[in-house]
């Protein structure tokens, strides 16, 4: 527009409007702009020229219902022919958007706002009125009127009006007062026609006709607009307009005398910030705030940020603010509600507020209700502006929000406070990669970014999405010119994050620090005692352990922290933190936390340790333990389950925890209580052999096991050293790697011998003949299963049942059939397995074997499908295949054939269900039924 007087001057050779139908001019000359959605875009850019607009901003105006299905190409294709019209430089594609790069007033509606910003800082009434009356002849029709689609207009219209008729509402009353009624009646009623609910133009028009000797006019007009208000809206008029109809009833002369100059009865604050020349995304929170803060209100307009700490609430604040301050030209207020030593008082805050509105310092009341009811006075009347930053509670607001419909307050907190009215609320987040790259490159310079993108990418990640931590990253970069981006990058990753992401008086640590500082003494403990969490993820459970409570107590304290966004709810009693958080949680140097951390960490240990012993014995009743061991947590009960299904329901979700607590223990050298490391050993163990029975899950079994050895230096009782050898070969017996597990048995057997442990002897040798057993070695296999059986040391029923249905399985493969079946007759005997167990099934699968080879196919068919019953109930896929194989088996005998096969190649379909020599032997066994070569 290049409105003469404006910033713009008069450079700007392209000019575009959009206070009415949109267009787009050059040297007075209109442009034909391409119709429809390329038309949609020039007007999207021009309401926001020089900022940038995100794709999807675009993409929901463009296709308000259903997008193409590729939006992002169609935008560049509108784009391409609109810069073929306005310019190719004039439309600058960025990082994630477009920005319309044209100064302000090169659109009509920034050159209105600059005149109507102009005409507030004046304080002489004709120049205000001169100045108001050129910003309103650039509204030459309904703004943002002709573009289809028309999502825009119908989205922002609206709001622009508003803006228009407020602006038209001050030069009315200017007219009135400086007495230049020639041609007002006219376009006040007008104006009533067009808009009848606004009641401040109404007044206008009552006084109008009175000042013109037309006393029933006015009276007329006063009942016109009453049934208008109670007929469409359900309302009476308001004080403002009753008043007047009384006065005018009672023929008030004061009435017919225009004021002398228009009233200002408190200093214009102007107390915004100055704007975020490098503010980045926030778009559709953005417009949705400008929207409320910019449209018709019945009431004060209230906007709430929330979000975490250093998630760019006041950022955001500031922004918006300077979106939306030509339609509050009475002032604009920020008030911050945390000073640097905590909250600050309602009534500190009401006094500066009302100094700000130029109350003498001597006058301010001294009773804070007196302070809030003067403050809601000045406001009355007034378009003000208030910045409300950092609210802890709902009952921080209501004495400082002012009343009427003329002002707007923008409210910051890190709880949501969904107790405080609002017009609109937006809780922030983080930012994702390409946010976090497009405001480090606005900070530290594109040259520099792109000339090494691996290290700003690094940079960008080491902040966790934090738009304080970016703000802070990028201005340190920036203040040094001379360090490479791959030198801040290692600093940042190899050092301590939180030293690094500081300068001056912002600081990630400070900003966390006063979070910290805010609560409760006791829940600022309990927070700092999550550092013995050793992921950043838990729930109610671990909670109440690590603070020894109950979980209720546990609950509203995780929901206190919750509430100030120091960790965040995932779902129903789950929680979890920022990294950032997490670093701060672990960098606390003092000795008096650290040992309440370390009690905290042992009470974990203890707990899961004797829930998943509950959980063992879920799964083998009546098996053995260590309980006699020093280390054991006789004293905890520890969670307990009526089922393998809830042991699964548990473990599941908290393998990782579990494990991490246990890792975290067994990697701090010098670990100080052998206590410790014996319990992490156990409890890292035992998850790992839980995990196994529980779901089948091999690599945890070996991975846990691998980890207890890697610390092996830390435990004193090489029992722990023995147990992991033991585990691995199980592991590695799994995956058919037979030397290496007959290895790693060797290992743990020497140990077993070392330290006179005859029970985890016996143990051993039952597995390794096994192993010898699966590489076709069932000599070997028998002669050591006998030694087992035949030992003279007392061993547990369930053990000794497990080396004579192993030794019966051995000798099914010796074809010794009545010795199997005296050995397996003689397990049941010693110990009859749990119904739905490992040792159910194995059972049942050598019974199978026996009836089979000895050709009673109906009693191998019902011993086969016992097997696959129990298999199913204990949802282990690979010994179903194995039950599947052995079905097909006795098919093949009775001469089903086709039976026999679907069963073979389901058997085949089950991922790492069989072990590749059985797999082989499944393949022949195809091959030969249906005459074709094995594939």
């Amino acid at each position: 527009m290049a409105v003469e007087g404006t910033s713009g001057g008069s450079r700007q050779e392209l000019s575009i409007t959009i206070l009415g139908p949109v267009s787009a001019w050059r040297g007075g000359v209109e442009l034909a702009l391409p119709a429809g959605r390329p038309s949609v875009v020039l007007a999207v850019l021009a309401l926001r020229p020089g900022s940038v607009v995100g794709l999807d901003v675009l993409e929901e105006y463009l296709w308000p219902d259903q997008p193409p299905e590729r939006p992002r190409s169609t935008i560049q294709t509108h784009v391409a022919r609109l810069r073929h019209v306005v310019g190719r430089d004039t439309i600058r594609a960025v990082a994630g958007g477009y920005v319309l790069d044209v100064a302000p007033d090169a659109v009509d509606l920034g050159a209105f706002r600059a005149l109507v910003s102009a005409a507030t800082a004046t304080a002489e009434p004709r120049n205000e009125l001169d100045l108001l009356n050129r910003a309103l002849s650039l509204w030459r029709g309904a703004p943002l009127s002709g573009l289809t689609p028309d999502h825009v207009e119908r989205e922002r219209a609206t709001a622009i009006v508003e803006e228009l008729l407020n602006a038209t509402e001050r030069a009315n009353e200017l007219r009135l007062q400086l007495g230049h009624l020639d041609g007002l009646q006219r376009s006040l009623r007008a104006l009533v026609a067009a808009h009848p609910w606004r009641e401040r133009t109404w007044a206008q028009l009552m006084l109008t006709l009175y000042r013109q000797g037309r006393r029933s006019e006015a009276l007329a007009a006063f009942h016109d607009v009453g049934h208008i208000l109670r007929d469409e809206l359900g309302i009476d008029p308001g004080s403002e307009l009753v008043t007047l109809h009384r006065r005018i009833l009672e023929n008030d002369s004061t009435l017919l005398e225009p004021e002398t100059s228009p009233a200002r009865p408190y200093t214009r604050p102007a107390q915004l910030p100055p704007p975020v020349p490098d503010f980045i995304g926030r778009e559709q929170q953005v417009e949705h705030l400008v929207d409320v803060l910019t449209g018709p209100a019945a009431a004060t307009r209230v906007v709430l940020i929330s979000g975490p700490g250093g998630s760019g609430k006041s950022t955001l604040a500031i922004h918006v603010a300077h979106r939306v301050r030509e339609h509050y030209p009475d002032g604009q207020l920020v008030a911050e509600l945390r000073g640097p030593h905590g909250r600050t008082e309602h009534g500190d805050v009401l006094g500066r507020l009302l100094r700000s509105l130029g109350v003498a310092a001597a006058e301010v009341p001294a009773d804070v209700a007196e302070r809030a009811s003067l403050f809601r006075t000045l406001c009355d009347g007034q378009r003000l502006l208030l910045i409300l930053d950092d609210a802890h509670i709902a009952d921080d607001l209501p004495r400082l929000i002012p009343g009427g419909e003329m002002c707007g307050v923008i409210v910051t907190s890190r709880p949501p406070l969904t107790n405080v009215p609002a017009a609109a609320r937006v809780d922030l987040g983080f930012f994702g990669e390409a946010d976090s790259g497009r405001l480090l490159t606005s900070i530290v310079g594109a040259e520099r970014t792109s000339s090494d993108p691996e290290s700003a990418a690094a940079i960008s990640a080491a902040c966790e999405g934090s738009p304080l931590a970016l703000r802070i990253a990028g201005g340190r970069i920036a203040a040094r010119p001379t360090w490479p981006l791959a030198h801040f990058a290692q600093r940042l990753t190899a050092g301590n994050r939180l030293d690094e992401l500081a300068m001056g008086g912002l600081g990630v640590r400070a900003m966390l620090e006063a979070s910290h500082d805010d609560l409760e003494p006791q829940t600022a403990q309990r927070l700092r005692l999550l550092a013995a969490a050793p992921i950043p993820a838990i729930d109610v459970e671990f909670a109440a352990v690590a603070w020894d409570v109950d979980d209720d107590d546990a609950q509203a304290s995780l929901e206190a922290l919750a509430d100030v966004r120091l960790i965040e709810p995932t779902g129903p009693g789950h929680y979890t933190w920022h990294d950032l958080v997490n670093d701060y949680l672990n960098d606390d140097g003092d000795p008096a936390d650290q040992a309440a951390v370390a009690a905290a960490t042992r009470r974990l240990m203890r707990y899961y340790l004797r829930s998943l012993d509950n959980a063992k014995y879920v799964f083998r009743p009546g098996g053995t333990n260590r309980d006699t061991s020093s280390w054991y947590p006789h004293d905890v009960a520890g969670r307990t389950f009526e089922s393998q299904v809830a042991v699964h329901t548990w473990l599941h979700p908290r393998h990782h925890l579990i494990a991490g607590l246990a890792r975290r223990v067994l990697t701090t050298p010098g670990t100080p209580d052998s206590a410790d490391a014996a319990q992490a050993a156990a409890l890292m163990l035992l998850l790992g052999s839980v995990a196994y029975e529980c779901c089948d899950d091999r690599e945890h079994l070996e991975n846990t096991a691998r980890a207890v050895l890697a610390a092996e230096e830390q435990l004193s009782d090489r029992f722990f050293v023995s147990a992991a050898w033991h585990s691995v070969s199980l592991a590695l017996s799994e995956e058919m790697r037979i030397d290496e597990s007959l290895e790693a048995a060797a290992r743990a057997l020497a140990i077993r011998r070392e330290i006179g442990d005859r029970f985890g002897e016996v143990t051993l040798l039952n597995n390794m003949a096994m192993l010898h057993q699966h590489a076709g070695r069932h000599h070997e296999a028998a002669e050591l299963l006998e030694r087992c059986v035949t030992t003279e040391d007392p061993l547990p029923p369930e053990v000794r049942a497990c080396c004579l249905r192993n030794l019966g399985e051995v000798q099914l493969s010796l074809g010794r059939l009545d010795d199997a079946r005296r050995s397996l007759q003689a397990a049941v005997a010693t110990c009859p397995p749990e119904p739905v167990s490992r040792d159910a099934f194995y059972q049942a699968a050598a019974e199978a074997s026996l009836y089979l080879q000895c050709g009673d196919h109906d009693a191998a068919f019902a011993s086969c499908t016992e097997a696959a019953a129990v298999a199913e109930k204990l949802g282990a896929s690979s010994l179903q295949a194995v039950a599947w194989v052995q079905h097909g088996r006795i098919h093949a005998a009775v001469g089903a054939t086709a039976d026999a096969v679907r069963l073979w190649r389901d058997a085949m379909a089950v991922p790492a269900g069989l072990d590749d020599a059985t797999a082989a032997e499944v393949r022949r066994l195809i091959a030969e039924a249906t005459g074709c070569g094995a594939s």
